[in-house]
């Protein structure tokens, strides 16, 4: 088998159709050299198929989020507004692709996602600039005076929603770690396009929907009452009406949904990151230290045969002493080892991989002692070696074997839990040899002389390296009778007369030193210059991590491990988890900080600030009930969306309030101000939720384990959020905002 690695930055789908034409040109040339036309080279993996196959997916869902949003435009607003206002959706992410393109990005489905998500935000700016330039046209304001009004008026909200926006996702650039890798172009992509949105929505869309714009005739001499007719308007209005007669009655749309989190929450499943939808599966079987190649060949053909009697197997491919090449991008890296064999299981569907564990257990009690095998998922995310991997760590290697074989007892006790293993193996067996000083005496034998001698008749004499593409390979130099045994693997079969040279001359072994068989570690393994064991196990279908842990943390403490100078670390998806997690919530406060200052900028006003942020937590909460409803586990990607929300929930906040502020300095009470914003922002906010919502669909459906959650998480918040801008935020607007002009209104 040979693995074929394209260098960075090449265009991974142009260079597998290279390769493929290769392949086929020399498949052609060694038939016709040796004359067997039965010779074929077979793709085995064909990464770059799945990688086009993959774009081809993010990019219909790019086009169909972009027909959606227009399609909701237009239903909403009319043909002349959905037309301006859609038009920014493929100028803004176009734009922001020329712009990642240009700085070094590379176009993947991370950063095609990202195009996605910020579909729905992009043509927020334009929605509401599109509808301040109509409304003012509609009061009889010249076109062009219009368009420049209404970039005036809305240049602080739309620069402060963007800020804040680009504030949320700012935390995920500082974000570091394997997992912050793995989707940093998210957040590059959506910062991208929404600075190309606030450019293009206050410096080209105005001209253009002066020239495009059209006064709409009213019947009413005031625009206001007009609007208030409109159904969608009429039913904002009656229902803030109500709510500002009872302004206490708005905090029960916030405490219902922190009831209906607190009820959900116990059912929310937790998962990192989850399993990929592929057709595949990797097989790993590992026999004792030191097993000869041979026999796990032999192993390896049961495992074969029994795999290959699946209906579900379509095809396998073994690779002896070594691991698979590197097919898959977060597949841990694997040493060459004797003892250890890797599959990799093609399958008719995805969901068969069950049927493969399934046979893998049952196969377990057939196979000789000591043996290891297991089913590793294809996952999403940072590479791990098993969703439960422990490393006990200490300098005694009895002690490291006992509290090993101890914990694997434990785990075994955990329901959910299988294929456990350990890494600490019984040993091989070795021959020591001890210098005899009494009898060597005389002849002045030392161990470096000793060690040579057995050497060169066993593992080899070092004697330097040579350089194998890009690896430097050792080459040692070892005694064989014939040429023919320079191949055969080193053996512990001395000859009799095996000699060393002392000062007095050359003189059997035997004759200078003493033979015992002991056993011994075959391999030391280490980590941060620590002896350590490794004990692993992997998870029942339909069983996560979060739900077992506490278990397995109860069994583990229960042996007492520390009394034995042993130290036990979390490992494997616990430990990717909490570093990604911990790394968020390190860069978490920078965005924090950065939001309460735009919002400071803004509104020089800290009453403000409060009412916006308290539709921070009240929208993360409505995403618990989505989450578990669905079935869709909260993970790294759902955290990514909470964190994205936050931006995105606190805009229409922005909008509400600062137009009640600037009716408020005109001169109107708090009650009118409120009345007034509301029923004017009430539609770009019923928009701008929409477009997102719609714009993520795609995203949500897909036929992938990845993007789901993120995209549940965001439109559950945002829905949320709506709910609390429209219905709590000017209730409460009138709670906390001073109530002076209000009172002077009502005494009129």
């Amino acid at each position: 088998m040979l693995g074929v690695v394209a260098n960075p930055g090449v265009d991974l789908v142009r260079f597998g159709d290279e390769l493929r034409a290769e392949l086929d040109a020399l498949e052609a040339e060694v038939q016709a050299e040796l004359d067997d036309p039965s010779l074929t080279l077979e793709l085995v993996v064909d990464q770059p198929r799945y990688v086009a196959a993959r774009l081809l997916d993010l990019q219909r869902s790019l086009l169909l989020s972009t027909l959606i949003v227009a399609l909701v435009l237009l239903v909403a607003m009319g043909p002349r507004l959905a037309l301006v206002s859609s038009a920014m959706v493929p100028l803004a992410v176009l734009s922001a692709v020329a712009v990642f393109g240009i700085g070094g990005g590379v176009l993947h489905q991370i950063s095609l996602a990202g195009g996605v998500i910020a579909i729905g935000m992009v043509v927020d700016n334009a929605i509401v600039v599109v509808e301040e330039i109509q409304r003012r046209l509609d009061e009889g304001e010249a076109p062009p005076e219009a368009a420049r009004a209404s970039a005036r008026a809305l240049l602080n909200p739309l620069a402060a929603s963007t800020a804040t926006t680009v504030a949320a996702f700012f935390p995920m650039l500082l974000n570091s770690g394997a997992a912050a890798d793995f989707t940093r172009a998210i957040p590059v992509m959506v910062i991208l396009a929404l600075l190309t949105s606030f450019a293009f929505s206050l410096f080209v869309l105005p001209p253009v929907a002066s020239l495009v714009l059209r006064p709409r005739r009213r019947a009413s001499a005031k625009l206001e009452d007009a609007e208030a007719k409109r159904p969608t308007r009429s039913l904002g209005l009656r229902v803030v009406d109500r709510l500002l007669r009872r302004p206490a009655l708005a905090l029960l749309p916030g405490l219902a949904m922190i009831i209906m989190a607190a009820t959900a929450l116990p059912s929310l499943r937790v998962r990192f990151f989850p399993p990929t939808k592929r057709n595949q599966a990797v097989v790993e079987l590992q026999l004792r230290e030191g097993t000869h190649v041979d026999a796990v060949a032999a192993v390896s053909e049961t495992v074969e045969e029994e795999l290959l009697g699946l209906d579900a197997v379509e095809q396998l491919t073994v690779t002896l002493g070594r691991g698979l090449p590197h097919f898959y991008y977060n597949l841990p890296e694997t040493k060459a080892q004797s003892n250890f064999a890797q599959m990799l299981v093609q399958l008719r569907a995805p969901e068969e991989v069950e049927a493969v564990e399934a046979r893998v257990d049952a196969l377990r009690t057939q196979l000789p002692p000591g043996t290891k095998l297991r089913v590793a998922r294809l996952k999403q995310g940072p590479p791990v070696v098993a969703p439960v991997e422990l490393l006990l760590y200490s300098p005694g290697l009895d002690e490291l074997r006992t509290s090993a074989r101890a914990v694997a007892e434990a785990l075994a006790e955990v329901e959910g839990l299988t294929a456990i293993r350990d890494s600490i193996d019984a040993g091989a067996p070795s021959l020591r040899f001890d210098l005899d000083r009494a009898r060597n005496q005389p002849w002045g034998v030392d161990e470096a002389a000793l060690r040579a001698s057995l050497l060169s008749h066993t593992a080899g004499l070092p004697a330097g390296t040579v350089l194998h593409g890009r690896h430097h390979e050792p080459v040692v130099v070892r005694a064989a009778p014939r040429r023919a045994e320079l191949e055969a693997p080193p053996a512990i079969d001395l000859p009799a007369d095996l000699a060393v040279a002392g000062t007095r001359g050359q003189l059997r072994v035997a004759e200078v030193s003493e033979r015992r068989l002991e056993w011994a570690p075959a391999a030391i393994t280490r980590k941060y210059s620590k002896r350590f064991a490794r004990v692993t196990a992997e998870l029942e279908p339909g069983v996560e991590l979060d739900a077992v842990r506490g278990a397995i943390e109860a069994r583990v403490a229960a042996l007492e491990l520390d009394d034995a100078g042993v130290t036990v670390a979390f490992a494997g998806e616990a430990e990717s988890a909490e570093e990604a997690n911990d790394s968020l919530l390190r860069a978490l406060p920078v965005g924090l900080v950065i939001l309460v200052l735009v919002l400071v900028w803004e509104f020089d006003s800290l009453r403000c600030v409060g009412l916006v942020l308290v539709t921070v937590p009240l929208a993360a909460v409505g995403v618990i009930p989505a989450l578990a409803v669905s079935g869709q586990p909260f993970g790294f990607m759902s955290a990514l969306g909470v964190v994205a929300l936050i931006g995105v929930v606190v805009n229409n906040a922005i909008v509400l309030l600062d137009l009640t502020q600037q009716l408020r300095a005109e001169g109107r009470s708090t009650r009118e101000a409120v009345h007034a914003a509301t029923l004017r922002r009430v539609r770009p906010i019923l928009l701008t939720t929409a477009t997102t919502v719609v714009g993520l669909i795609p995203l949500l459906v897909s036929n992938t384990s990845l993007w789901p959650p993120l995209a549940l998480t965001i439109i559950s918040g945002l829905l949320a959020s709506t709910v609390l801008t429209l219905v709590t935020l000017p209730a409460l607007a009138m709670l906390v905002l001073p109530l002076g002009a209000h009172r002077s209104t009502r005494t009129r």
